[in-house]
């Protein structure tokens, strides 16, 4: 791993077959080799005060909107502004060193992360990051691995953020909260150094490993999916470093190869553990990039530009080997788990397009929360301007780096983007769509840089600045030379791309993190995950637990079983880990034999009520399960009278009632003691 510290490299420019030789993607040569000069750190010092401000405006927004303030949003969307468009500015420029440019990048991503936790500072609230929570407090409790967790049973089978999050808060003594912010916090910096470097390997260009690292950042779930306490959140930190660490091998000298693939195969091994996705993803970005090195080494045969060696092909095997036989060990749980959505996808995609079925309608929540249109505008804008620039991105990278293995992987792999877009248009293609980005954008990200060092991009802008300052006039001085851009119009041609870079930031967040209470604290909304999680769901949960014990049978809606799960300590039925679906329970009018037989057969013993259900539909689009009755589809709430049946039937007593949660014993009916 090259040091980057207190020394920088002068960054070169990058030649038609930059880091082609030798290495297929990675040059002989460190990035930005050249005379070592002292670091220096520019404007990092005046950016931070910036970013300060930044989080700052957000920290009041996000007050603003917990007071149900109209303006809330509004500071919302001028605070990520303050984050992003400083840095972009400072990172597209010439100008900033090695050093400087690294501190941007670390600076930008890890001011990003803050901004969930100044939304839900004193515990997590998102939720999968309840679900891994589970998982957390059960790898406590029992002092082994491999239990079980009805609500997400695939998690405790890819451990490895729970290893690391345990561990870190028994040596510490820290909080499952505390120590889990650490280590999505260290995660992150690992995405952001192992993103840059990896960038910086494959361009050996300094300036392009910043530009495209922050356009990495861009990506829809960046700012929120990336950061929240999930398996896939420090996956991705372990799996930007592993590319790291395989560039660095290519360009390593013959007696320190052998370390750097022992270090990539703990890496592998580490992230195959921890995330299925997102190692099934890096070992297929490894094997893309190994297969196009081999096939290039075959093509050129001998010749100066001839790569060497095998390239990542051996590592991108090992990692083959790896995630399979970790299915394998885990029963294949990870089919099961992923299989269903590919098939449901694609059937419902196809009856999309078959016109047998409407396509899911795109920027409003299942309770008919619609966006504002300067926001679906903006996210369009941010498709169109990524889907435009690509093309021209392949076409520079084809023309300078097709002797380049990993630069070529990355602009194939980057034609993915448009076509993960139609996924959204089905109900079960939102899940696929909002793991994707993460691993698409390592390609986008370098795609796009590479579209905004294209000669035709400046020379385009240059002739259309030069006619709309001079009005169509004459280009060339009386001599024939062409007219270069005077400094206005090179003013008005980055002013321009900052703007266009910032609709593209802004319109992938607001894809992302989707309408105001996902992404903002506020009152209580209907079923809206971390706004329906409040401290009156987590007061029934802590007094279920107390008066209760832990361990009994509950079953509750979608999100109150977050909360008896972690805060009580409680078992929940659920349809994915019992194979019993109880909602049809909650929503039918009267309690028929049906439901009866469904509580005897779950051996349920609690039932929570939230009579708050009858205030609104669902904005995700459930109450309960995906198979409810009219599930996406519900048009009225649940009935007051369905929802509070069960304090009418006989030996059915109503043990807790803070007016809005009831919590029911139905012990007379599962034979329980």
């Amino acid at each position: 791993m090259q040091m980057f510290f207190p020394f920088t490299q002068t960054p070169p420019q990058a030649s038609s077959q930059s880091g082609s030789a030798h290495t297929g993607g990675a040059g002989a040569s460190p990035a930005g080799a050249g005379s070592l000069t002292p670091a220096t750190w520019g404007w990092l010092p005046l950016i931070c005060c910036v970013e300060a401000l930044g989080l700052l405006t957000l920290a009041v927004a996000d007050n603003a909107n917990r007071a149900n303030a109209p303006w809330g949003d509004t500071l919302f969307w001028i605070g990520l502004a303050i984050l992003f468009l400083p840095i972009a500015i400072r990172l597209l420029s010439s100008a900033p060193s090695r050093a400087e440019r690294i501190g941007l990048v670390v600076i930008l991503g890890m001011a990003l992360y803050v901004v969930k936790f100044l939304a839900y500072p004193v515990m997590f609230t998102f939720f999968d990051e309840l679900l891994h929570v589970r998982t957390a407090q059960d790898l406590l409790a029992q002092q082994r691995l491999f239990t079980f967790n009805s609500q997400l049973p695939i998690s405790p089978f890819y451990p490895g953020l729970e290893i690391v999050t345990t561990t870190l808060s028994q040596l510490t003594g820290l909080t499952i909260f505390t120590a889990g912010i650490i280590v999505i916090g260290v995660a992150r910096l690992l995405l952001l150094l192992g993103l840059y470097l990896f960038y910086e390997g494959v361009s050996q260009s300094a300036r392009l490993a910043g530009i495209a690292t922050m356009l990495y950042m861009t990506n829809p779930h960046f700012i929120f999916f990336d950061a929240q306490f999930a398996y896939e959140s420090l996956a991705i930190g372990l799996g930007a470093f592993t590319l790291s660490l395989v560039v660095d091998r290519l360009r390593a000298a013959p007696g320190y190869r052998a370390s750097f693939t022992v270090a990539i195969w703990l890496m592998l091994g580490g992230l195959t553990i921890t995330h299925h996705l997102t190692s099934y993803a890096i070992v297929a970005l490894l094997l893309a990039w190994g297969v196009i090195f081999l096939w290039q080494r075959l093509w050129t045969r001998s010749g100066v530009n001839a790569p060497i060696g095998i390239g990542p092909i051996d590592v991108a095997i090992v990692g083959v080997l790896m995630t399979i036989g970790w299915a394998f060990a885990t029963n294949s749980l990870v089919v099961g788990y992923i299989g269903p959505y590919l098939t449901q996808t694609t059937q419902q995609l196809s009856n999309i397009f078959a016109g047998l079925s409407p396509a899911r309608a795109l920027f409003v929540d299942y309770a008919g929360q619609t966006e504002p249109l300067w926001q679906i505008i903006v996210a369009f804008a941010a498709i169109a301007l990524i889907t435009l620039g690509l093309p021209l991105g392949l076409w520079r990278i084809w023309r300078t780096q097709r002797a380049n293995a990993a630069a070529l992987t990355l602009g194939v792999g980057s034609l993915l983007y448009p076509i993960s877009q139609v996924t959204r248009l089905a109900v079960d293609g939102t899940s696929i769509a909002s793991r994707l980005p993460d691993y698409i954008f390592i390609g986008v990200g370098f795609t796009l840089a590479m579209t905004m060092r294209a000669p035709v991009v400046r020379a385009t802008a240059q002739r259309w600045l030069r006619q709309f300052t001079h009005g169509g006039r004459a280009t060339s001085d009386p001599r024939g030379a062409p007219r270069q851009m005077t400094g206005y119009t090179s003013l008005i041609g980055r002013v321009v791309l900052q703007v266009l870079l910032l609709v593209v930031f802004i319109g992938e967040v607001v894809i992302g993190a989707g309408p105001n209470w996902n992404r903002m604290p506020g009152p209580y909304q209907v079923i809206a995950d971390m706004r329906s999680m409040n401290s009156e769901s987590i007061i029934a949960a802590q007094w279920a637990r107390t008066h209760l014990g832990p361990g009994n049978a509950f079953t509750a809606d979608r999100d109150n079983r977050l909360t008896l799960a972690t805060y009580g300590d409680q078992t929940i039925i659920t349809d994915i880990g019992y194979s019993v679906d109880l909602a049809t329970v909650f929503t039918s009018p009267t309690f028929t034999a049906t439901d009866l037989a469904l509580v005897r057969a779950s051996h349920v013993r609690y039932l929570l009520v939230d009579l708050r259900l009858t205030t609104g539909l669902p904005h995700v689009g459930v109450y309960f399960e995906q198979n409810e009755p009219q599930a996406f589809a519900h048009t009225s709430p649940l009935s007051y009278a369905a929802l509070t049946k069960f304090g009418a039937l006989p030996g059915v007593n109503c043990i807790y009632d803070s007016g809005d949660i009831l919590i029911y014993d139905m012990g007379v009916y599962t034979n329980a003691s």
